[in-house]
């Protein structure tokens, strides 16, 4: 083996696209999305199934792995944080926001990592001859800038740069758990969850989270990489949630406590328990649904109407709900927007005409979705998972799983599949005895 990779592999080119909301006259309005060369993915991807075992990170990390998601890393810091809420304790979370991280990436601590783990050299000094020879230009129309070289961060677009950053950035909680400090259940440790680059930490004393938060920053110094204090803030959640607390400290200045944040696009809010916050959430629903109806008018196919907005915009409503506490007020709250294209439609607010036309359209009401969502999200904690959120799930709400299978009569071993079955069949049942 020769250890290197063509000067081909290196090159990439970038399409800048514009991010939503921002205006188009401004640099840093625009995303760069990296296109790189169909073989060199192919390459990339015989190095993933050769070199698996040493590309492992820990299992708090929760992004970039098969079966994982944004959504058992929420699971995972909600269950802890009701786990010591609901024993009289107050948990403290601190949210970090990494300055850049993946374009910041330091390649020479990358490799130094690699060799900590006893990765082949073969593997090393083919990422260090890749790296070297990593080159892109920018595409504008039918314009291409000058070749320049890229001297930092994560090969955009390359089929190991997830699981090399993740590697990269693993010493940060794997740090965490051996400092002993923050939360521990049944001493397994759930004092941090990461997805990428989203840090949250969680601890019941200040003092401990303020340790914890050194730690962190002593990771990412020899990283070199930032904390990007002005996006990174404090929540307390439990009986003293409105107690002042002391602000935690980095360098020359501190951390905000704040009402609410936002991890992963959930907004967290402070409160006597785990409390989301779905207004943000319904916005974006409005947007792209108002978006979408605006082009197309409502004069279209129905059916092609209600395909196109359950594919492009209920996935913002519904986005998480399956790991997130949702209040009887909160249902009612979201059915209101999930149920207005059926109102444009069919120009009516009667909520039992609603719930006929969702069922000779196929569709299920906003309640039924939920369930659906959260069955088959248990389903899967309880048959193919081991990652914490699997473990939270087993100690705390596998009664949950068995009321929701019994009040649609699912029975035990049901395939994932036939779920939706059994929970459109109740609410056929439902729709045909209020008819009669």
């Amino acid at each position: 083996m020769f250890e290197y990779v063509p000067d081909g592999f290196g090159l990439g080119i970038i399409v800048p696209l514009l991010k939503a909301g921002k205006p188009g006259d401004r640099v840093d309005s625009y995303r760069g999305i990296t296109l790189n060369p169909l073989i060199s993915k192919v390459f990339e991807q015989c190095l993933l199934v050769l070199f698996s075992d040493f590309l492992k990170s820990a299992d708090r990390q929760f992004g970039f792995k098969p079966g994982s998601g944004c959504n058992k890393a929420i699971y995972a810091v909600r269950k802890t944080v009701d786990y010591f809420s609901n024993r009289g304790s107050t948990v403290n979370l601190c949210s970090i926001d990494l300055e850049k991280a993946f374009d910041k990436m330091n390649k020479h601590a990358l490799f130094l990592k690699l060799m900590d783990r006893g990765c082949p050299l073969v593997l090393i000094n083919i990422l260090c001859s890749w790296y070297e020879k990593s080159f892109a230009v920018v595409k504008w129309a039918d314009c291409f800038s000058p070749i320049f070289k890229i001297c930092s961060g994560t090969r955009q677009g390359g089929v190991c740069s997830p699981a090399l950053f993740s590697l990269f950035i693993n010493d940060v909680i794997v740090r965490l758990a051996r400092s002993g400090l923050g939360c521990f259940i049944n001493s397994t440790c759930f004092n941090s969850a990461m997805f990428a680059d989203d840090l949250i930490m969680l601890a019941i004393s200040v003092v401990d989270l303020q340790k914890m938060l050194d730690i962190c920053c002593d990771e990412l110094h020899w990283l070199d990489m930032k904390l990007n204090v002005t996006k990174s803030a404090c929540l307390r959640v439990g009986p003293r949630f409105q107690a002042p607390a002391v602000p935690l400290v980095v360098g020359d200045s501190s951390l905000p406590w704040v009402a609410e944040i936002k991890y992963l696009d959930v907004t967290l809010v402070a409160a006597r328990t785990f409390t989301c916050d779905f207004h943000p959430a319904k916005n974006k629903f409005f947007r792209s649904l108002n978006g979408i109806l605006g082009k197309i008018g409502n004069m279209a196919a129905i059916p092609l109407i209600l395909k196109i907005v359950s594919t492009n915009c209920n996935p913002s409503l519904l986005y998480g709900l399956e790991a997130c506490p949702v209040t009887k007020r909160q249902l009612k709250s979201l059915s209101y927007p999930f149920n207005s294209v059926f109102m444009k439609l069919f120009k009516t607010f009667n909520a039992d005409i609603i719930r006929q036309v969702q069922y000779f359209s196929g569709y299920l009401p906003l309640s039924y979705v939920i369930d659906l969502r959260r069955l088959t999200f248990f389903h899967d904690l309880y048959y193919f998972d081991k990652s914490p959120a699997a473990t939270l799930f087993y100690s705390m709400d596998m009664d949950e799983m068995m009321s929701l299978r019994n009040s649609y009569a699912i029975p035990e071993g049901a395939s994932r599949g036939s779920l939706r079955g059994y929970i459109l069949a109740k609410f056929k049942t439902e729709c045909e005895n209020s008819n009669s």
